[in-house]
């Protein structure tokens, strides 16, 4: 069996970028998906996301573990693929009345989309001994131009087009992990991992607590957002001109401190760049706060440094407090925690604030979670060194 990644670094950055423009598709433009196409107000939206978040909660963890079992893990990946393919046709066929059924599939398959390719990545880069933000970097060009020309596809060849687009794309990256990418290593041997194993490690849970507070309410915070643009600009269309350029420039963005990250992060510490992830989600908070367009769409800017940071150091430090048998399944349960349970709490959270109390108020909170996670990951975490 191939061992070996053929075509080097350049098929991996081709596959991630194809993946990370799929994921523009499916997630990006969820939140616009379910308001223009669907046909949902903002507190419905928050319903259905937080109803998806709840299947999430119990089927990313799963997937992580099933992935850390797995001697086939090209087979796992692919079988992945074709799940996606199964949501992005769904996308196209979904009507409100049967959004709740959809949200269960959305939960299970596409919420866990972006950790479960990411675990699979990593091994990738660590067994053929690439660096992984060099190969990651080229999943913010994917997600950052489909992400820049959402918009307009959407309006030459509406949502359905669209959606097309993502089938497409997963066929090229089905086809290339195929041909190209290496059968992976076993590691750890033949001894077995439980699921219980990935909340033994000692400082694991406070990690997951901190990832919850700062980078679930990151992200949970992400539904309002389109919707908050469209109450401060005149019109639906500026507002989508807006989301697009901000959300494409910014991906962008992404890709220039993913390669800041990977050249210069080493050289500190590796906690305290850690937690200025949540310093960084502060400012970008505070400054969407203002209401006013230019701070708002610079505080959205402020993402291309949040994620690349925390993806660089997340593994690293995974790698320093956990033994390599136990990184992808609790990788996998930060990620859940990220993009699962923060779905399922935060959304409802946010939208009753904003009801009550606007959406400045409703960032203000968000600004709360981040000092509250910078504060817990100083007193709670270890130092690590990095391996």
């Amino acid at each position: 069996m191939e061992r070996h990644l053929k075509g080097g670094p350049g098929i991996c950055a081709a596959v991630t970028f194809f993946y990370f423009g799929t994921a523009g598709i499916i997630s990006t433009f969820y939140y616009m998906f379910l308001q223009q196409k669907v046909g949902l107000e903002l507190s419905e939206i928050g319903k259905v996301t937080s109803f998806g978040a709840v299947f999430s909660f119990a089927f990313q963890p799963f997937l992580g573990y099933r992935y850390s079992m797995s001697r086939d893990k090209k087979t796992f990946i692919r079988l992945y693929f074709l799940g996606l393919i199964l949501v992005l046709t769904g996308m196209i066929l979904v009507t409100e009345k049967i959004i709740f059924l959809f949200a269960v599939l959305y939960g299970c398959i596409a919420l866990p989309m972006i950790g479960t390719y990411e675990i699979y990545l990593e091994e990738v880069c660590r067994q053929e001994t690439i660096a992984y933000p060099r190969i990651r970097k080229w999943g913010s060009i994917g997600m950052g131009t489909v992400t820049l020309l959402g918009g307009s596809i959407i309006s030459a060849f509406s949502f359905t087009g669209f959606d097309l687009l993502g089938i497409f794309f997963l066929i090229i990256c089905i086809a290339a992990v195929s041909i190209c990418f290496p059968v992976l290593h076993i590691r750890g041997g033949k001894e077995k991992t439980a699921f219980v194993d990935m909340f033994r490690p000692r400082y694991i849970k406070p990690l997951y607590l901190v990832c919850f507070l700062g980078m679930g309410s990151y992200v949970g915070s992400d539904f309002a957002f389109s919707t908050y643009l469209t109450e401060l600009c005149s019109t639906v269309e500026k507002a989508n001109r807006i989301f697009s350029l901000s959300s494409g420039t910014k991906i962008f963005l992404e890709f220039v401190f993913f390669i800041i990250v990977g050249k210069f992060i080493r050289r500190f510490r590796i906690k305290r760049i850690f937690l200025s992830v949540f310093l960084i989600s502060f400012f970008r908070f505070a400054l969407i706060a203002t209401g006013f367009v230019p701070a708002v769409v610079l505080g959205d800017l402020l993402h291309c440094i949040v994620f690349p940071v925390f993806l660089t150091v997340i593994f690293d430090y995974l790698h320093a407090i956990v033994d390599d048998r136990l990184t992808a399944g609790c990788y996998s349960i930060i990620s859940m925690l990220m993009f699962g349970v923060s779905n399922l709490v935060f959304p409802l959270l946010l939208s009753w604030i904003e009801g009550q109390l606007g959406f400045r108020v409703m960032y203000v909170a968000d600004c709360i979670f981040a000092l509250t996670a910078a504060a817990a990951g100083w007193g709670m975490l270890p130092e690590a060194e990095r391996i």
